[in-house]
Parts: structure tokens; C-alpha cells; sequence
């Protein structure tokens, strides 16, 4: 079994905000087979509402930020795949990302 490295960071909302580039509602249950949950599964039933969130690059450290931070501020958070785009995908319930004003939402 391979042991977590613990490395830690601080980030203003506005700087793991600048991780995505694009954020939208959750249409996870409006498209099922879609999205594949990479890890915490415990959050499945909550993904019908919340956000969800491509980070740039399809960074899966940029993924894991985003995750981290969100559970951090007392949200949930899972890391998804976007079957579709064979693409990270994080989903959350946490508005972080849409403090900015500059932010492109999908509606």
C-alpha cells in the first residue's frame, strides 16, 4: 500500500477559482453513463445539484487541488471523468468557482 505524501498549500478563493475553465450547474443526472466517479462515490447521490468544474490543461493535479480545497471549506467534492471528453471533471456543491466576475458560465 502506498502512503499519502502530505504537502500543504494555501490558496485564495480567487486563485483555485483560476483552475477551471469551465463551470456549469450539474447535469450529472441528465446525462447517466456520462460521468464516471474516479473517487468519492459517497457524494453520487448529491450530483444532481452542485457544479462542476473542467480544470484547465485536463490537469488531474489541478482536479485534485480543486477537489481538496472544496473539502477543506466543509463542502463536498468528488473527481469525475467526463466519459465523453475523456476529461477530469470535479463536481461540487462548494460556489467557490463562481466568485469571479470574469468567469464564463454555462448556463
Amino acid at each position: 500500500m502506498t502512503e499519502a505524501t502530505k504537502v500543504e498549500l494555501a490558496f485564495t478563493t480567487n486563485q483555485i477559482s483560476y483552475l477551471s475553465h469551465t463551470s456549469c450547474a450539474s447535469f450529472v443526472e441528465e446525462q447517466p453513463g456520462r460521468f464516471g466517479i474516479h473517487d468519492s462515490p459517497e457524494n453520487e447521490h448529491l450530483m444532481g445539484s452542485g457544479f462542476l468544474h473542467w480544470p484547465e490543461n485536463d490537469s488531474y493535479l489541478a482536479a485534485l487541488v480543486m477537489q481538496q480545497a472544496c473539502v477543506a471549506r466543509g463542502f463536498h467534492a468528488s473527481i469525475l471523468v467526463d466519459e465523453n471528453e475523456a476529461e477530469w471533471v470535479v463536481w461540487t456543491d462548494d460556489p467557490l468557482f463562481f466568485v469571479r466576475n470574469d468567469l464564463k458560465v454555462k448556463a
